[in-house]
């Protein structure tokens, strides 16, 4: 069972998981896999692998979009389920669940009986 670094209603607290909402911001950290699918708004030196979905052997780059770098691209997503392979921040949490992209991605590979 996973659990998150969550802020809540101005309180930190460590909870399972799947007990996240939207709108909650949770802590990112390396060692961790991110635990919904989230927008950066705070970011250092993050990389995350996100093989397990994408298939991309590469770690990805993830920085929260600034005045400084919005030209540049940055990927301020992270994927439920993602590797944090370093780095650290802040992020909102944006889908939960079957609505993540992991969870539409398994829903789709489902097989129903006739």
């Amino acid at each position: 069972m996973s659990t998150a670094i969550v802020t809540r209603n101005g309180s930190v607290a460590t909870i399972n998981s799947e007990e996240l909402v939207v709108g909650d911001v949770v802590k990112i950290e390396p060692g961790k896999t991110v635990p919904a699918d989230c927008v950066l708004f705070e970011s250092v030196d993050i990389t995350a692998s996100e093989s397990a979905l994408t298939g991309e052997v590469e770690p990805m780059h993830k920085a929260h979009i600034t005045p400084v770098n919005e030209n540049h691209g940055p990927v301020p997503f992270v994927i439920k389920d993602s590797l944090v392979e370093t780095g650290e921040g802040k992020a909102l949490v944006c889908a939960v669940g079957k609505l993540t992209r992991s969870g539409r991605a398994s829903r789709s590979l489902d097989i129903e009986d006739d």
